[in-house]
């Protein structure tokens, strides 16, 4: 973004020189890339003071002055309605070249000879606004080159503005920052249009098929108007930022552009059909030339302005050659709209177009200040080409975008930015830079639309941290910020969690939290999953709804980097739609493959099994204080077989198993995988933070070893919960040390082996208290699952 150093003055007393104003935009987060010096271009202009004035005897609006320049005295004629003897004035002499490129000659003016030309600031393209000749401080001195006066240099200010930010691609956004930081009036250019009797309703009907993509549409109808050269200090202000002069009407819409921001066209209007204009999708295939003689082949996402028979304009983009202002053109139609910046950033890739229009539109101007840069095209293009504007607006806008509000709290300003800055100031700086603040200890800040980034309330503090100065906050934070964190139980057992999975020789990973739409219903146990409306890719479609695909590719990246032998786990969020909310929860999963352990000339290691992956699940939850934890076979899926569900006394904390060969196919993986899937609320509901200490046994155990025949289909947990309940209060540990079947066996039966261990804390046990306790079990497992001793 190019500016000058002039034209910022214009809307805010600029108290730095142009290298400090360039380091004060920089701090601002407007980093400029280069200032470069600006000669004026105009020659052989002097200070003069006005000694008479007498009547044009020929013309009633004309005076005849008299003007000393010093040296001598000169006779001038002024159509100014301001002259007025006594003051000093630029006056231009005979042979004094102006910034339009004219030399004055000696002229006779309705018949009396003038001996040059008292300026306004227009006529030396000082400024775009001037009611008369330039009236000087009365300190000039007569005769001096007005260069000495009004300043030789302007300066070129070029400003790389970031795309969050694209208030600062108009002139009036860079002022506004600059008035705020240094605490002076920011002036924003007062709009007046003198408008015609006639309702443009008359002239213009705008219709927009796609509200999506065109939120806003408005527009102006002149007539009358004169296309003509620009004068010249609206031509040397856009030469000055890089843009060529072309005409005033097309002039006056690039300098509202870079003034406000917001793209301006200008179209024929006696070439467009019917006075219409309608705001459609083209269709795929359909063609349009653009002003520069290009022929582009669209598709379905490009918009067009068309009239009521044809595309005239690619919108915001670029204009078509066949509505194009030229010499002979009488009446415009003067466009201002707010297009949607994802549409436009596509479409101008797609196409290969990039104009100053699109580079404002792809990161979104203000949809509210569409009006305000019409209205001041129109004001300017009145003034200059003569033209009538039509009463009123067209303006289409059917969903009207309002300012988000955002709760500011004066105490979050201090704690993130480590100085406490008083409110009146915080309020002053906010207000400053646009937005609307209202409350006192909780500040309610609405934020204005041109400021699309702002959308937080750390945003907000960091718009007050880059005005407040980031040099003014102390290096030294202790003095202000309390750095103790407090302490989270959920978060100190969530890293006891990991911490255990780590000890058993697993590796926390951290993976995208988005996956593909098919795997995220693969794995999907309620509601329905989240998907995004634009995302950058299928296999990144869709929010997550398990842990595991995610694991998955991680795995199968691992594989293809020769790491075979895996154990991986992950904490993270997934997401579930349910009636229209999204609901989140935190997991904690893992995946096995591989050996269960490294394989070396000691140690012939076998593949993991579920049994692996079920011990790992029982030393994670008894290390962690889950108190019954339990484990039972749950009905196999299209993705998971050996399913087991885990609970924590009547609570399913979730479920493990192995992964089907479907699920592996998916991902491109031979070797089996099993895993585990934990709901992490549940996990820290079950924990007890309550420890009990257990005294070591002063007297020894006495041990036995039960070997029974029962039914194959009955699980070792139920045989190990009967044999705990009916051992008594000696019975202190149980462990099945082998599970065996075979012929030997029968068929549809299976021998466990299990054994048993009775102390007591208080004495030595006798030989009959632990037969009893055993004779108690054999006949609590006989009655319920008619088991046998093995011989």
């Amino acid at each position: 973004m190019k500016t000058t150093y002039n034209w910022l003055k214009e809307y805010t007393d600029v108290p730095d020189a142009p290298d400090a104003l360039a380091h004060r935009l920089t701090m601002l987060g407007l980093e400029v890339d280069e200032v470069v010096s600006l000669e004026r271009s105009f020659q052989g202009v002097v200070v003069g003071k006005v000694v008479a004035k007498s009547a044009h005897p020929n013309a009633d609006k004309l005076s005849v002055c008299r003007v000393d320049v010093g040296a001598e005295e000169l006779s001038v004629v002024c159509g100014a309605a301001n002259v007025a003897v006594g003051q000093k004035v630029p006056l231009a002499k005979v042979g004094a070249k102006l910034p339009n490129g004219v030399q004055l000659k000696r002229v006779k003016i309705r018949g009396v000879e003038s001996e040059g030309m008292i300026c306004s600031e227009i006529e030396l393209g000082i400024s775009s606004r001037s009611e008369g000749i330039m009236v000087l401080d009365n300190g000039a001195k007569i005769g001096a080159d007005f260069l000495d006066v009004v300043g030789e240099r302007d300066y070129l200010i070029d400003i790389d503005v970031t795309p969050n930010r694209p208030d600062c691609f108009g002139v009036l956004g860079i002022a506004r920052e600059i008035a705020t930081a240094t605490e002076t009036p920011f002036e924003k250019p007062a709009v007046h249009v003198a408008e015609s009797t006639t309702p443009v309703s008359q002239h213009v009907k705008v219709t927009i098929h796609d509200s999506q993509k065109c939120p806003r549409y408005t527009a102006r109808y002149i007539e009358n108007i004169r296309v003509k050269p620009s004068p010249s200090w609206l031509a040397e202000r856009l030469e000055r930022v890089g843009i060529r002069s072309i005409n005033n009407i097309v002039d006056v819409t690039n300098f509202v552009m870079m003034e406000t921001g917001q793209p301006l066209h200008a179209f024929d209007y006696d070439l467009l059909t019917g006075g219409e204009i309608n705001v459609r999708c083209a269709a795929d295939g359909e063609e349009f030339m653009t002003l520069d003689d290009k022929t582009h082949k669209l598709h379905s996402e490009c918009l067009l302005i068309c009239d009521g028979e044809k595309p005239v304009a690619l919108g915001g983009m670029m204009g078509g050659r066949n509505s194009e202002v030229s010499a002979d053109t009488v009446n415009i139609l003067l466009e201002s709209a707010y297009f949607d910046p994802v549409n436009i950033r596509r479409t101008s890739k797609f196409l290969g177009i990039s104009t100053e229009s699109s580079k404002r539109f792809e990161r979104g101007v203000d949809p509210n200040g569409a009006v305000y840069a019409l209205d001041r095209a129109a004001q300017l293009l009145a003034e200059l080409g003569e033209g009538d504007v039509a009463k009123g607006v067209v303006d289409k806008y059917p969903n009207r975008i309002s300012p988000i509000k955002i709760k500011l709290r004066p105490e979050r300003v201090r704690l993130l930015l480590g100085v406490a800055i008083p409110v009146p100031r915080i309020r002053s700086i906010l207000t400053g830079l646009g937005f609307d603040v209202s409350g006192e200890e909780v500040l309610e800040v609405a934020v204005p639309t041109f400021r699309p980034d702002v959308v937080l309330e750390a945003d907000l503090v960091e718009e007050v941290g880059r005005v407040f100065g980031y040099d003014n906050i102390p290096s030294d934070f202790s003095a202000v910020i309390d750095q103790s964190v407090p302490a989270n139980a959920s978060e100190a057992l969530t890293s006891r969690l990991k911490s255990t999975l780590v000890a058993l020789g697993l590796s926390e990973v951290v993976t995208y939290d988005l996956i593909g739409k098919d795997a995220a219903r693969s794995f999907l146990q309620e509601g329905e999953p989240v998907t995004l409306i634009k995302p950058l890719s299928e296999e990144l479609s869709t929010l997550r709804t398990s842990l595991i695909p995610s694991l998955l590719h991680t795995v199968c990246w691992n594989i293809n980097h020769f790491n075979k032998n895996i154990k991986f786990f992950e904490v993270g969020t997934t997401f579930v739609a349910d009636n229209k909310a999204v609901r989140e929860y935190e997991h904690i999963a893992a995946v096995f493959t591989g050996a269960v352990a490294m394989i070396s000339w000691q140690n012939k290691s076998a593949p993991v099994d579920v049994y692996d992956v079920k011990g790992c699940v029982e030393q994670l939850l008894t290390r962690n204080k889950v108190a019954n934890c339990r484990f039972k076979p749950a009905e196999e899926t299209s993705t998971v077989e050996q399913r087991l569900q885990v609970f924590a006394g009547e609570d399913v904390l979730g479920y493990l198993g192995k992964l089907t060969s479907s699920v592996l196919n998916h991902f491109s993986l031979e070797q089996p995988v099993f895993f585990f899937d934990l709901n992490l609320a549940k996990v820290h509901s079950a924990c007890t933070s309550k420890v009990t200490f257990t005294p070591i046994p002063k007297y020894p155990p006495i041990n036995r070893d039960l070997a029974l025949i029962i039914d194959e289909s009955i699980e070792a947990g139920k045989i190990i919960e009967t044999v705990r309940k009916s051992g008594g209060k000696l019975l202190k540990n149980i462990e099945v040390f082998d599970v065996f079947t075979g012929e030997q066996i029968g068929t549809g039966l299976k021998s466990i082996a299990l054994n048993l261990s009775f102390y007591s804390l208080e004495r030595t046990l006798q030989e009959q208290e632990v037969e009893k306790a055993m004779q108690a079990v054999l006949q609590s497992l006989a009655k319920q699952f008619s088991a046998r001793l093995r011989d």
